[in-house]
């Protein structure tokens, strides 16, 4: 009897050892494998792998998944094309700058920009009305403006160009009120900053000579009318300067005097 009992013991210490160890077997599992994440990329950026997952846990479930990686920086924006933003090569008179401009006087024209393109032709009507005289230019602003008053008899049309002469020759501004009727640079025309201002300098004497040729607005009928027209064009096109420059860019229409 006390050996059976002994044998049951026995039996009973068996099984709970080995339940024991079949517990501590599913306790102490074997560590989760950790998942590793690739992080989504941020705008711009690439994309950091994510760190391994943790060992597993007393429960015995698998390790937890990377965490996603942070986000890349953004990317530095690309530099602008746009020729409007570039700045204006200007010179200093010692240093290239003309009479007319203070861009670059080696400069050709068919690299300027849109803004020094704007600031050639502001340039130019500054020296046009600064260079030509008063009362050369007042007389080719009166005739012009008579011109386009539609005045039905000629009394009309010279009471309408003296009152624009008198009314411009008393202006207290540096110079009648001109201004440069630009076109645009065909992309072939090479000719330089120099040569446009040679074209503009001798359009001014020109003009200044064709000005001269105006009768007074007492005397202005609409059949010498037709006169005012061609002083600008004329002095645009037979300048020597101009002459040459279209020469050297074809297609192009040296700036005209306007007021």
């Amino acid at each position: 009897m006390k050996n059976g009992l002994i044998g049951l013991a026995g039996a009973l210490g068996l099984v709970s050892t080995v339940a024991v160890a079949s517990c501590s077997d599913y306790s102490s599992g074997d560590n989760g494998a950790g998942g590793s994440g690739i992080g989504q990329a941020g705008a711009g950026g690439s994309a950091n792998a994510g760190s391994s997952g943790a060992g597993g846990g007393s429960s015995g479930t698998a390790g937890s998944g990377g965490s996603a990686g942070s986000g890349g920086s953004s990317g530095t924006a690309g530099g602008s094309s746009n020729d409007e933003d570039a700045g204006v090569r200007s010179c200093t008179p010692d240093a290239g700058a003309g009479p007319v401009t203070g861009l670059c006087s080696s400069l050709a024209l068919n690299t300027l920009s849109p803004l020094e393109e704007s600031q050639l032709c502001n340039d130019t009507g500054a020296y046009f009305k600064r260079t030509i005289s008063r009362a050369r230019g007042c007389r080719f602003a009166a005739h012009k403006n008579a011109a386009s008053s539609s005045a039905p008899t000629e009394e009309q049309l010279q009471a309408s160009c003296t009152n624009v002469e008198n009314t411009c020759g008393a202006d207290a501004g540096p110079g009648p009120n001109l201004f440069a009727s630009c076109s645009g640079v065909p992309a072939t025309c090479t000719a330089t900053i120099a040569q446009y201002t040679a074209c503009v300098m001798d359009e001014a004497v020109l003009f200044e000579q064709g000005a001269t040729s105006l009768v007074t607005c007492d005397m202005l009928t609409f059949a010498n009318l037709a006169n005012t027209a061609t002083v600008a064009s004329n002095a645009a096109d037979q300048a020597q300067g101009c002459i040459a420059i279209k020469a050297a860019c074809s297609g192009y229409f040296p700036p005209q005097i306007d007021d």
